[in-house]
């Protein structure tokens, strides 16, 4: 009687610590959020550059992170006690009314996804012609309007790049320049939206509500997106919009909804194309024969269409994707790594970089072949889908941040440490702007990047240590 007793006792003790713990971790993030907002001030589009509070607001982003991860490995504790769900939302609600008044901290996509927008409201087609090569007079008829039109030109990156980003992304812009024009802060209420229909697609995600809170937790106070969605406004929420549909259907075994959730994921940014794989794999180990031919002929078939709209009487349509493809390298992981071994052997710098992309290509081609072998049931599909996501992450000459949003769906359900890892460690890639505000050179970039992934490294040799190799 007194083992039991003392048993009750340690549960009621560990499920007041825990409870504890999402308190202490949900008022870490309001006090980080908060302060970044007020740091955000001080972040003006073209001016101040070396006064901005770099280094002070990626120390106050990681407090950000602390409070998170402290929450989200203690959020079991939502399934006992109701009433920490409510602290749960509001923290939600405070942190994005907060940051809806802060500026945009060190990017400026959204000027490139408003300036699409507009020019597909003015019956232009997007991929016909770069920023630079259009007259403002063409997209805005209104001369009153054509000074904030102007300002968003002005802004553009790469003015002289034709537009890469994919239809369902293009929509995304049309509907958002139909509802705030040229305002840049538009795009935030554009993006809660998204926001709030991901929050109403968690509930299918699972039928148990202590569950459903959890992955509430993960998602609702998770920095990356706070970060990277409310204030500097990519698009990538869309993405992941579609990405928590595919991780539903692929919980509850619906390879057709899978299918049709995974569709749009790729026609707003094309990196999901990769989970075509696995998710036939599946099929193909399910012998569901006739299914897995027409789940991708329809798949093709408007996908095609899809391209057709991008390319319809344009010259050369995709040539900003192939630049992007080519020529793009910022905050790479594998790709430096291999790219930098070359280098090393004598090779020069472009060759280089095309050999380390052809290998590690390879090298994601052989996993997704092996993956074939065992997506043999739905949560075999589920983790095989999470880590060819990471994986293209990490061998991609680019490694932007936002890019990790694609996984919190997948974070959402698994809780998976190394995920989380990988996007606090990104957190350092704002330590770019350092380097390139104070001309510290090239071997400034390379000690950055060692300092951001090595951590994410020996984490994930660890983890993979304790998991089999402690066994």
């Amino acid at each position: 009687m007194g083992k039991y007793i003392m048993r009750v006792e340690q549960e009621n003790a560990d499920r007041a610590s825990a409870q504890r713990a999402v308190v202490v971790g949900g008022l870490l993030l309001l006090g980080a959020i908060l302060i970044i907002t007020v740091l955000s001030k001080q972040f003006v589009f073209g001016l101040g550059h070396l006064k901005r509070p770099i280094i002070s607001f990626i120390a106050i982003y990681l407090v950000a992170w602390g409070g998170y991860a402290l929450a989200v490995f203690h959020g079991n504790a939502l399934a006992i006690n109701k009433r920490l769900f409510t602290f749960v939302v509001w923290v939600a609600i405070l942190v994005r009314l907060l940051l809806i008044f802060s500026n945009p901290i060190l990017e400026n996509d959204f000027y490139r996804y408003i300036w699409d927008g507009k020019v597909l409201e003015s019956g232009r087609n997007p991929f016909h012609a770069a920023p630079a090569e259009m007259d403002i007079a063409d997209i805005e008829p209104d001369e009153g309007r054509r000074p904030r039109a102007a300002l968003v030109h002005r802004r553009i990156n790469y003015p002289d790049v034709k537009t890469i980003y994919p239809p369902l992304a293009q929509l995304v812009f049309l509907l958002n320049a139909s509802l705030f024009g040229w305002e840049p802060g538009g795009f935030r209420l554009t993006f809660l939206i998204l926001d709030l229909l991901i929050m109403v697609a968690i509930y299918w995600l699972t039928g148990d509500p202590g569950r459903r809170r959890a992955c509430f937790l993960v998602y609702a106070w998770n920095p990356l997106l706070l970060k990277e969605t409310i204030n500097s406004m990519h698009i990538d929420i869309a993405c992941a919009l579609f990405l928590t549909a595919y991780v539903a259907a692929v919980i509850k075994g619906r390879p057709a909804l899978a299918f049709a959730a995974l569709l749009p994921a790729v026609f707003v940014k094309i990196t999901p194309v990769v989970l075509l794989a696995p998710l036939s794999f599946y099929l193909i180990h399910t012998r569901r024969w006739g299914r897995l031919l027409v789940y991708n002929a329809v798949f093709l078939l408007v996908a095609l269409a899809l391209v057709w709209t991008m390319g319809f009487g344009v010259r050369e349509p995709f040539s900003g994707l192939l630049e992007f493809a080519h020529e793009w390298e910022m905050n790479s992981s594998l790709f430096a790594l291999v790219q930098g071994l070359l280098k090393m052997a004598g090779v020069a710098n472009d060759p280089a970089a095309a050999l380390a992309k052809w290998m590690l290509a390879g090298c994601f081609g052989t996993f997704i072949l092996v993956s074939g072998f065992v997506v043999r049931s739905r949560e075999q599909l589920l983790h095989i889908s999470l880590w060819a996501l990471m994986l293209v992450f990490l061998i991609a000459p680019t490694g932007n941040p936002w890019y990790l949003t694609w996984l919190l769906p997948f974070l959402m359900v698994t809780r998976h440490p190394v995920v989380l890892a990988l996007m606090i460690v990104t957190s350092l890639y704002y330590f770019n702007f350092v380097i390139i505000d104070r001309e510290l050179g090239n071997t400034s970039y390379t000690i950055q990047q060692w300092a951001e992934y090595l951590p994410f490294y020996l984490f994930l040799g660890w983890y993979a240590w304790w998991r089999h190799g402690a066994r």
